[in-house]
């Protein structure tokens, strides 16, 4: 947790904040979040939420040298072209419907339609 910024701070990678919710049960899942990203390295992965058990199931992703910029992955990911902002608060949400088209969303704009392929939101 970073103080001056009255935030949880993730400064490396493959760093976790572990929290106790599965997102598979859900037909019906939205998760939105600021976040401040300082830098982009070049050829990384920045998915800063998901439920993976081995398909892009339900994660949201801030930026991924294979993808693009903004983006969620929902058993498949698309490329995307929004660019997240670096030094300064942004607003990033990821909606997610069963078998149809789930977003995500950068500062109010939509990303590429994903159609939900991951097999998650089964009771």
């Amino acid at each position: 947790f970073d103080p001056k910024e009255d935030a949880f701070r993730v400064t490396s990678d493959r760093t976790f904040i572990n929290l106790p919710v599965n997102l598979n049960k859900y037909t019906t899942l939205t998760i939105d979040m600021w976040v401040k990203l300082n830098s982009i390295p070049k050829n990384s992965l920045g998915w800063v939420i998901g439920n993976d058990n081995g398909g892009y199931d339900r994660s949201i992703i801030l930026h991924d040298y294979r993808f693009g910029g903004v983006n969620i992955a929902a058993g498949q990911a698309s490329k995307s072209t929004l660019t997240p902002a670096t030094g300064t608060w942004i607003h990033i949400a990821g909606v997610w419907r069963k078998n149809g088209n789930s977003n995500a969303y950068y500062q109010g704009k939509a990303g590429p339609t994903v159609t939900d392929k991951s097999g998650n939101g089964v009771s």
